[in-house]
């Protein structure tokens, strides 16, 4: 996001997170990614 906002381009980010990003073991729970996809795909067809 940081380079888009470099560019002057608006740009958010959004992620479900343990509070181990970018750290030593980081891991993703399966659960998260799925309904992060939730969220992507209504704000997509919100957008359409």
């Amino acid at each position: 996001m940081a380079i888009l906002r470099e560019m002057g381009i608006p740009a958010v980010a959004w992620s479900t997170l343990d509070e181990l990003a970018h750290q030593p073991n980081e891991y993703a729970v399966i659960d998260n990614m799925i309904e992060d996809t939730k969220t992507f795909t209504a704000l997509a067809l919100a957008l359409a």
